[in-house]
């Protein structure tokens, strides 16, 4: 007798972290979707204008949120999909080192343009 794929005694559940991981990218993807545009409009609406008439326009709360949002949820969209490919194409010891090695440059992005985009919000 053949034995089953799917063997209905198994205990424990499936793992999850396929559908966790598809969930977060088309979530991702949505807010994408919104705040591109925006971004977008508010930098072509700026497009020519004073220097200090651009950092007074971006540092308003509303803009600096927005930005700020696009950079985080961009990112974090990105980390998604390098991981994605990093298990498709990576096999053995060196998947986890690449892996982290990923999550580490997009901390970085995170924090460095985060960083600017706080530095027009408050002025500094």
């Amino acid at each position: 007798m053949q034995k089953a794929i799917a063997d209905p005694n198994r205990r424990t559940p499936p793992n999850r972290a396929g559908a966790r991981a598809f969930r977060w990218s088309r979530l991702t993807a949505l807010a994408l979707i919104v705040l591109v545009p925006y971004a977008l409009y508010v930098l072509a609406s700026l497009a020519g204008q004073d220097i200090g008439i651009v950092r007074h326009s971006l540092g308003s709360p509303i803009h600096a949120l927005a930005l700020l949002a696009l950079v985080v949820v961009g990112v974090a969209h990105m980390r998604l999909g390098m991981n994605e490919i990093l298990e498709d194409y990576v096999r053995g010891a060196t998947l986890h080192t690449w892996q982290t090695a990923n999550t580490v440059f997009c901390l970085a992005i995170v924090l460095i343009a985060g960083a600017g985009v706080l530095k027009l919000w408050f002025g500094a």
